[in-house]
């Protein structure tokens, strides 16, 4: 005899998603609701910013090609919905995965980019990666094309990720990436800001399945590896220290 458990959300459908954070059980419906109710919000701080049928851009950097595969795809269901258009801007080096693992759907609007505009390190941090995220976007904005706001993929996980590596790494040199929110009066906008990784990892495995997630790109430099653990353990263990953690990114970045 199998039992299977019901999601904690709707409490019709069988769950595939444990959120240790806060012990709930979701079904794959009930957590796109959830992921979607977060864009939503993020969106709604810069709708006097945005035009009626906006273009956004979502850039995407090697190492965040599944978060950002997750947003195009969120993306582009509220495109279908409310109008806009979605543009999923990711490097050369990662185009060829993207297509062999049908990452990119049909009707996606693709731009790629040389992979010399980033950083030549072997490894990153999360603010050498935000970093790389601003070159991009200049470089766009001297190329002249149309875009709303700028979409970048970062969750709550990588913002705290962030935080620390400033108080514990980069000491005194600032948050730079995080004290950009205009570029040329575009917002750039963080629509996971407020979810943790895990969530859209089970995401993607909802849609695609565990074959497609075998891309890394560039690692999380080792050396570092324990603020990584660090914040997976207090977004697991202590969700609410994680949240006041992501406030407290506006008085550290001012």
């Amino acid at each position: 005899m199998t039992f299977s458990v019901r999601c904690s959300s709707c409490g019709r459908r069988e769950a595939f998603y444990y959120r240790r954070a806060s012990g709930e059980k979701l079904c794959f419906p009930c957590l796109e609701k959830s992921l979607m109710k977060n864009i939503r919000r993020s969106f709604s701080e810069f709708s006097s910013r945005l035009s009626v049928k906006p273009v956004l851009n979502v850039l995407i950097l090697p190492e965040r090609v599944v978060e950002g595969y997750a947003l195009t795809l969120l993306l582009s269901k509220v495109e279908r919905r409310y109008g806009g258009q979605v543009a999923f801007t990711v490097p050369k080096s990662v185009f060829k995965f993207l297509i062999d693992s049908q990452y990119i759907e049909e009707g996606l609007n693709v731009i790629t980019y040389d992979d010399e505009i980033l950083s030549d390190k072997d490894c990153y941090t999360v603010l050498d990666s935000l970093n790389d995220s601003l070159k991009l976007i200049q470089k766009i904005r001297s190329e002249g094309q149309r875009v709303d706001a700028f979409i970048l993929p970062y969750t709550l996980t990588d913002l705290n990720q962030a935080l620390l590596e400033y108080l514990l790494i980069k000491r005194g040199e600032g948050l730079n990436p995080l004290n950009v929110k205009v570029v040329d009066k575009h917002p750039i906008i963080y629509p996971f800001k407020a979810v943790p990784r895990a969530d859209v990892i089970a995401y993607v495995l909802g849609v695609k399945g565990y074959n497609t997630l075998n891309f890394i790109g560039r690692p999380y430099c080792s050396r570092y590896s324990e603020v990584k653990h660090v914040v997976y353990d207090i977004i697991a263990k202590h969700a609410e220290l994680s949240y006041t953690m992501l406030k407290s990114l506006t008085w550290f970045s001012s």
